[in-house]
């Protein structure tokens, strides 16, 4: 690929214009280059980003050299994209309020719409207002009730937001994106990841909202070059301007062959996201081709129905059928009839505390085959690596957590005296959900009472960290964030 148009740039990277190859064009929209020839990205998410409408209005402006005129189109068209670019959100969750504002009522939309199918989308509302008329589920009549139960939906959810915004962020405060920075299951990821050597080149694939990203640098080093690779722009956007990620950006559907050479990368990183490729086989075989066979390749926090998730789903707006495996243990003889010139090391998720000196991944047949006969959670993490060859894991002492680095997690209130803090469970986690923490966590505590003079302790940190109390937040995560520095002194009240 060649640079065809260099419109705009900024400390010599080019933040607009044209990318060449043999067979396209390919727009850098504020940095991030928009690489894939793909169909739009489907459901309501088109509402945010509609990614192939983008790509061509960001083609046509940029070739006329109008970066002007393509924000203006952004702004049009892609607003919460614009808010993004222009620094407009102070935190994270108010990114996150204003993602639920647009996309709740399109979400509503689509499953409305789909209903015509009788299979899909809000079925349960068609066939029972169908019920009540005594019409056939698809009548016209129907139809158009239930456009007006998503109307009455949509205004009823504008009104209550505005009534309660405080109520409205709260929600979002505990919703899956936002849980997933401050869930048992990210500290886990965040001990393995200190036994791996996080150097040279990482990329991070399917990025999300950067959970991984945010963990970078927290408690280990930082890659000398990290490159973030996802299909939504919104998401690139996020990881660098609300995780405040220093990495380079590429808009790219991970079904499509990846943009690297073989063995370019030192470490690539996923996590979550493999049951939700259809193309499963071929996301595993690109992810191990691009890793050096000095390196390292990590499929973290995979899943399957033994988490409770169908097949089948018509309320899954994003995508209604799904080829998910039955149980995590068909993850194993998956894996090695893929990665064939590779060891692989399976770990069965647990508590953080099994992570916090040596590494879990399993090399051995044998113990593999008997930890996932009878698993002890539903998730289970895939490390690749050439044994030969692969430069070792690195050798780790206690956590030596600083008191700035941590908050305490928002799945507790917090209540304060002049001599200790009093941490109160929230209802919400009384039984946390199976995306939050693995089953050998058992349950968070109810309430918890600190010391103030404990909290610079590192042996108090270090526990609060494994037993889910205190978390490695985004910098800027909400409002009036405090770290654990500051509740150490009366003077922080």
């Amino acid at each position: 690929m060649t640079v065809s148009h260099a419109v705009e740039t900024e400390a010599d990277e080019l933040k607009y214009g044209l990318v060449r190859s043999e067979s396209f064009e390919f727009p850098v929209v504020d940095g991030v280059l928009l690489l894939s020839l793909a169909k739009n990205y489907g459901g309501p998410e088109d509402v945010l980003t509609p990614h192939a409408a983008l790509q061509i209005a960001a083609i046509e402006h940029l070739r006329a050299g109008d970066v002007d005129g393509l924000k203006e189109w952004i702004a049009r068209h892609a607003p919460i994209v614009a808010k993004l670019i222009n620094g407009h959100y102070s935190t994270y969750l108010d990114f996150a309020t204003d993602l639920d504002r647009i996309l709740a009522p399109a979400i509503d939309r689509e499953l409305t719409a789909a209903a015509d199918f009788e299979v899909l989308g809000d079925i349960g509302t068609r066939r029972s207002l169908g019920d009540r008329m005594r019409r056939p589920s698809n009548a016209r009549s129907v139809r158009a009730a239930h456009q007006l139960v998503h109307r009455a939906r949509t205004a009823g959810r504008q009104l209550t937001r505005r009534r309660d915004p405080a109520g409205h962020r709260d929600e979002q405060l505990h919703s899956y994106y936002l849980q997933r920075f401050f869930s048992v299951r990210a500290s886990v990821t965040a001990l393995a990841l200190r036994h791996l050597p996080i150097g040279g080149r990482v990329l991070s694939v399917c990025c999300g909202h950067g959970v991984f990203e945010n963990l970078l640098g927290r408690i280990g080093p930082q890659p000398d070059n990290l490159i973030c690779m996802d299909g939504q722009l919104t998401n690139l956007l996020v990881v660098r301007e609300l995780i405040g990620t220093d990495a380079d950006f590429i808009c790219h559907d991970v079904q499509f062959d990846w943009p690297f050479v073989d063995g370019y990368f030192d470490g690539v990183f996923s996590s979550t996201c493999l049951p939700e490729i259809p193309a499963q086989k071929f996301f595993i075989e690109e992810a191990v081709r691009v890793t050096d066979r000095t390196g390292w390749t990590l499929f973290d926090s995979i899943w399957a129905m033994d988490s409770g998730a169908l097949r089948i789903d018509p309320y899954r707006y994003y995508r209604y059928s799904q080829n998910f495996l039955e149980h995590i243990r068909d993850y194993v003889p998956m894996f090695r009839r893929i990665v064939t010139d590779r060891s692989l090391g399976f770990d069965v998720s647990g508590a953080p505390a099994d992570y916090l000196l040596s590494p879990q991944w399993n090399f051995e047949s044998g113990d593999v085959d008997e930890a996932v006969s009878s698993p002890r959670d539903v998730e289970i993490n895939v490390l690749a690596v050439d044994q030969d060859r692969f430069r070792g894991f690195d050798h780790v002492d206690r956590l030596r957590l600083s008191p700035e680095l941590l908050s305490f997690s928002p799945a507790f209130h917090v209540e304060e005296t002049a001599a200790s803090v009093t941490l109160v469970r929230r209802r919400q986690y009384a039984s946390p959900d199976v995306n939050f923490a693995s089953r050998d966590c058992g349950t968070l505590s109810r309430i918890r009472v600190i010391a103030r003079e404990n909290l610079a302790d590192p042996e108090t940190l270090e526990e609060l960290f494994l037993s889910g109390l205190a978390v490695l937040l985004p910098r800027n995560f909400e409002d009036n964030q405090r770290n654990l520095r500051s509740y150490a002194s009366v003077d922080g009240m």
